[in-house]
C-alpha cells in the first residue's frame, strides 16, 4: 500500500507550491526618472528621461560668469535612462550661454554606474566640489545652478524688448523675441530659462548672452539688455 500512495501525493502538491511561489515573487524594479519639461533643452538621446535614484536627480546645470570679461559659459550633465529602465547614458553639453554649444554622449550601458563615475569626476573637475556634498563656490570654477528639472512652464508667457531709433526703420515700440517659451533653443525660450535660473540663484542676475552676431548683457534687476559692442541699452519685459 505505501508504494502506491507516495506517487499520488507528491506530483499533486509540487505544482501548487511552485504556482504559489510564482504569484508571490515581486515584479522587477523599474528605474525612476523625471521627464524634461517643454521648453528646456531636450535630452541628447531620444526617448529617455533623467535618471533618479532615491532623492538624487542625476543631472546638473553649471554656469561660469565673468562680468569683467563679458563672459558667460554653461556646462550641463545628465544621466539618462530609457523608458524600459534597461539602458543608461551620460551626456555632457557645454559652450557660451545663448548657443547650443558642443556635446558628448557616453553609452548606452546596462547600469548607471559608468555614467555616475563620469558625472562625478567631471563635476569635481569643473566645480572643485564633490558630487553630493554641500556645495561651495570656488574661485575660477563653475557654479552650481539650483534647478527643478521637471518644472512646467506657462506657455502664454512672452519676452519683449523695446525698440527706439531702429537703424532699419522699424517703428518705436515693444517687439517679441523670436520663438516662444516652450520651443527649446529659441530666443524667447532662452530668456525664460535665464529668468527661471535667476529666480533660484541670485548670483545669476546678470547674464552675457551670445546671439551669434552680438553679445548682450542682460540685467534682470534693471530689466534691460545692452549690446556689449555698441553699448546700446534697451528695456526688456516679461509679459
Amino acid at each position: 500500500k505505501a508504494p502506491a500512495k507516495a506517487p499520488a501525493k507528491a506530483p499533486a502538491k509540487a505544482p501548487a507550491k511552485k504556482a504559489a511561489a510564482a504569484a508571490k515573487a515581486p515584479a522587477p524594479s523599474k528605474s525612476k526618472s523625471v521627464a524634461v519639461a517643454a521648453g528646456q533643452a531636450p535630452n541628447l538621446v531620444a526617448n529617455t528621461n533623467i535618471y533618479v535614484e532615491g532623492s538624487t536627480v542625476w543631472a546638473c546645470d553649471l554656469a561660469y560668469v565673468d562680468r569683467a570679461q563679458n563672459s558667460d559659459k554653461f556646462y550641463n550633465m545628465r544621466i539618462l535612462v530609457d523608458t524600459a529602465g534597461t539602458a543608461f547614458w551620460c551626456t555632457q553639453q557645454w559652450g557660451r550661454t545663448g548657443t547650443s554649444g558642443q556635446s558628448n554622449i557616453d553609452g548606452p550601458f546596462p547600469t548607471a554606474d559608468h555614467g555616475k563615475a563620469v558625472l562625478e569626476d567631471t563635476f569635481q573637475r569643473k566645480t572643485g566640489n564633490v558630487w553630493g556634498a554641500p556645495f561651495k563656490q570656488k574661485s575660477g570654477k563653475y557654479n552650481l545652478i539650483k534647478k527643478d528639472f521637471g518644472a512646467a512652464r506657462t506657455a502664454t508667457v512672452k519676452w519683449e524688448y523695446h525698440l527706439t531709433n531702429d537703424p532699419l526703420g522699424k517703428p518705436d515700440g515693444w517687439y517679441p523675441y523670436d520663438g516662444d517659451v516652450v520651443t527649446a533653443g529659441s530666443a524667447m525660450s532662452n530668456m525664460e530659462e535665464y529668468w527661471e535660473q535667476f529666480q533660484g540663484n541670485a548670483w545669476l542676475d546678470t547674464r552675457f548672452v551670445d546671439s551669434g552676431q552680438f553679445t548682450y548683457k542682460v540685467d534682470f534687476n534693471k530689466m534691460e539688455q545692452t549690446n556689449t559692442r555698441s553699448n546700446k541699452t534697451r528695456p526688456i519685459r516679461r509679459a
